[in-house]
């Protein structure tokens, strides 16, 4: 459905940009940039006045680009097969009824994406990375070290800018660094010169209808690689491994990587042993050179050594130094609200993890601190996913307290107390709990039952929508609400002295 797209194409033809949000407003500036005199039409479901409070750009656009046709709030789905091309906004599923009924009536309606226009014409090399958690991380950290290694690099995709915005600063040297989610890989038709796969688990099953079909959602990140691309990935991995047996690349430009000692085997390039990171250099695989050890990586969790591991072999496919490349990770602190240590008060310590967004993530976060000091603040919007994980890491990691958000948190405590019934746990060891309708009124909580020692850790499991705008609103009202806290210490503490 979806194929390269000429310019002369774009600019004869009929265009309606689906969902205007940042993605949608990279595709208009693109366009417009183009084709200065052309109509556009522009839907998007928030009606007009909202829209334009969340994106003030839109009311000036509004005001001073008369080659344009709105269609928001209720209509903003009508009219889709008059139109010969529609680009559309990652987060806006295929399936939509209106998009497979203008499809049905108008075959040739041709549908694309921001991502895709910039792939069909970006001159850079792209290392895309993919997977259910871990993205934002690993493309962060490959880009810190590119970057510090003197290469021309840009960050863009899922944790960065709309990739349309970066096209006219890209040329033949750039190494383009794309966090790749599953919405924007669903539709797409090309695949990166060096995918990097970390591994697939059950996540936005409320966009797709099931695990199959949102696994399937991400085959693009291989599915259209070359034998002389390069592929990234650990075959310990079941999601990993599936996606790496879709691409075409050469076995000795795939780089594979583990968590256990692999001295033995030269298939693996980069690997853990006796807490020490080892590597083989490509163009001598049979030397083994130790790296540095994992004392020096400051991320918190086993879990991000998948990520760290992943960097490393990007970095050996553009023979970034050895030097460079420790200093690099050993410097690398991690992402605003992932596993983000925002404060310690009274020996108890507040870790911002909003972009846990899934069952697994936030598992993974659970299992980074000791048993039965962790006071949770968890829940949020559902996103139909299986929270057995979740639930089992709560009990074997026996979580203290639990701080709740509507809808999500009560089926949280309602799923979790069957649990505990089935494993036919003491109902008097079952956590503390509250559900609360604010971040404040949890944070706040939090302080109340928290002890020396403890951690105070926002890890929702799910998507933010309700109580919050998205998970950055989360975590920002969390570390809000904790600095509050901190100020009101520091206020007390000064009466009294005083």
């Amino acid at each position: 459905m979806l194929k390269y797209i000429c310019m002369s194409d774009l600019a004869n033809g009929r265009i309606i940009i689906l969902g205007l949000g940042r993605e949608g407003l990279s595709s208009y500036r693109f366009l417009r940039e183009q084709f200065p005199d052309q109509e556009l039409t522009l839907a998007d479901q928030s009606p007009s006045a909202v829209l334009f409070i969340n994106f003030p750009e839109w009311k000036e656009i509004s005001q001073t680009d008369r080659k344009l046709i709105w269609q928001t709030g209720n209509h903003y789905l009508e009219k889709l097969a008059t139109y010969d091309f529609l680009i559309k906004t990652a987060g806006i599923p295929i399936t939509l009824p209106a998009i497979q009924q203008a499809l049905e009536l108008n075959p040739s309606l041709q549908i694309t994406s921001n991502m895709q226009l910039f792939f069909d014409r970006c001159q850079g090399t792209v290392i895309g990375i993919t997977g259910s958690k871990g993205k934002s991380t690993t493309s962060q950290l490959i880009f810190d070290i590119l970057s510090q290694a003197d290469y021309k690099s840009v960050l863009l995709g899922n944790i960065g800018r709309p990739a349309l915005n970066y096209l006219s600063v890209i040329d033949q040297e750039t190494l383009v660094v794309a966090e790749l989610s599953s919405h924007q890989l669903a539709e797409l038709k090309a695949s990166p010169q060096v995918a990097v796969l970390l591994d697939v688990t059950p996540e936005h099953l409320d966009y797709f209808v099931n695990f199959d079909q949102y696994a399937a959602s991400k085959t693009a990140i291989t599915r259209y690689q070359s034998p002389n691309d390069w592929l990234i990935y650990n075959p310990q991995l079941a999601g990993a491994s599936k996606l790496a047996a879709l691409s075409a690349v050469r076995p000795n430009h795939q780089l594979k990587h583990s968590l256990i000692d692999k001295s033995d085997d030269q298939d693996y390039q980069v690997f853990i042993k006796d807490e020490e990171i080892y590597w083989r250099k490509l163009d001598n695989p049979s030397a083994l050179q130790n790296l540095m050890p994992v004392a020096e990586i400051k991320l918190l969790g086993r879990h991000n050594l998948y990520n760290v591991l992943s960097a490393i072999a990007v970095a050996q496919i553009f023979q970034v130094s050895e030097s460079s490349l420790r200093q690099s990770i050993s410097n690398f602190r991690g992402l605003a609200h992932r596993l983000e240590l925002v404060a310690e008060l009274d020996k108890v310590r507040y870790y911002d993890d909003s972009i846990a967004t899934n069952p697994t993530a936030s598992s993974a976060a659970i299992r980074s601190f000791p048993q039965g000091k962790v006071i949770l603040l968890a829940g949020g919007s559902d996103k139909k996913l299986d929270l057995k994980e979740y639930f089992i890491s709560i009990i074997e990691q026996k979580v203290k307290a639990l701080l709740l958000f509507p809808p999500l948190g009560e089926k949280i405590l309602e799923e979790l107390k069957a649990m505990w019934q089935e494993r036919q746990l003491d109902a008097a060891t079952f956590p503390k709990y509250r559900i609360c309708q604010s971040m404040t009124e949890a944070v706040e909580q939090a302080q109340l039952w928290a002890q020396a020692d403890d951690v105070v850790l926002l890890s929702p499991a799910c998507a933010s929508f309700g109580l919050f705008k998205d998970y950055l609103d989360r975590g920002q009202q969390f570390q809000l609400a904790v600095n509050n806290l901190a100020k009101k210490q520091s206020n007390n503490t000064e009466l009294k002295q005083s």
